[in-house]
């Protein structure tokens, strides 16, 4: 008989409304911490929140949140050419992440270097940008500037992942039984390998006394 698996059970319209409800809480998470934290220069919580979710979540889910968050982010602070680098270089590390989750789950700590240089490398994008609408000269003059800014990028990129990656984590181990069809097959194939192995119980020969014939 084929075994029924509880992500079977739920209706495929509550299973979407549940993804739509993640997205929404997920990006609009990003989105509040984002301007809580405006105050201090190039510390936020969004490449964090954005690329856990690629860890964790179905492709559709973390893509989701990570375009939902970029089209809030330009409804609300304006269209600009840096909201559509938004789109492209949170797409670009969203991208990266998904190929590197083999590594982030052999070693959760590769999170931490990998969020890191997508904090130092982020300011070298966008310089990319202003190069190509405005001058070499300009996107030079914009990357040197904004050197101190992305090495504070990438230091607090860390730290937020050092500090919050475990906690987060734990929290999916806590939510993945209750809503499996939310999360990947490869952090559900992560937690399935660590769960211990139950031997099958031995049959001990008896004689006709009941008593254990010795097995040489």
């Amino acid at each position: 008989m084929k075994k029924i698996k509880k992500e079977d059970i739920w209706p495929s319209t509550l299973k979407i409304t549940l993804k739509m409800t993640v997205i929404a809480l997920f990006s609009g998470l990003a989105l509040g911490l984002k301007i809580a934290f405006a105050f201090l220069p190039n510390i936020e919580f969004v490449t964090f929140i954005l690329m856990f979710s690629i860890i964790f979540f179905r492709i559709e889910v973390g893509f989701g949140i990570i375009n939902v968050f970029c089209a809030l982010n330009m409804v609300y602070f304006g269209v600009a050419d840096w909201s559509i680098m938004y789109f492209i270089i949170f797409n670009l590390y969203g991208v990266i992440m998904f190929l590197c989750k083999p590594l982030v789950y052999w070693g959760w700590w590769m999170i931490i270097i990998i969020c890191g240089l997508m904090g130092y490398l982020f300011g070298t994008l966008y310089a990319l940008q202003v190069t190509i609408l405005y001058d070499q000269s300009v996107g030079l003059a914009y990357w040197i500037k904004g050197l101190t800014f992305d090495a504070i990028h990438g230091t607090s990129n860390i730290v937020i992942c050092a500090v919050f990656y475990p906690i987060v984590y734990k929290l999916m181990q806590t939510l993945y039984p209750k809503w499996p069809y939310l999360f990947n097959k490869k952090f559900i194939k992560y937690l399935q390998k660590d769960k211990p192995q139950i031997e099958p119980a031995t049959t001990v020969p008896l004689d006709s006394n009941n008593k254990k014939i010795p097995v040489e």
